[in-house]
């Protein structure tokens, strides 16, 4: 319960703090792109876009990472998987005999 209002709290206080930034900067910022310039964009918008590009292009990043790591995991799963089965196949057979005597 604690943990819920806190996050909430927070995530409404950075709501705020963020609105009250776009708000003061609002002032009209040139923008060069690599083939264009876009000449009066408020600076705001010119923050908001370049945090959400960093979202997408860190989570473009961190796709691959993962990706790597299921391969890792799959081909580490494989590998244990016939371990156990060579386990499994040998362990019956090097078992001592019993005779029914405890």
């Amino acid at each position: 319960m604690f943990r819920t209002v806190f996050l909430v709290a927070l995530f409404t206080t950075v709501l705020i703090v963020i609105l009250l930034f776009a708000l003061k900067n609002g002032q009209p910022v040139p923008v060069d792109l690599v083939v264009t310039r876009l000449e009066s964009v408020p600076l705001w918008a010119v923050m908001v876009v370049s945090f959400l590009m960093g979202i997408a292009l860190t989570s473009l990043l961190f796709m691959f990472v993962f990706l790597g790591l299921y391969w890792s995991h799959r081909g580490t799963a494989k590998d244990l998987a016939k371990a156990r089965a060579e386990l499994a196949a040998l362990s019956p057979a090097s078992a001592p005999e019993r005779d029914g005597r405890g």
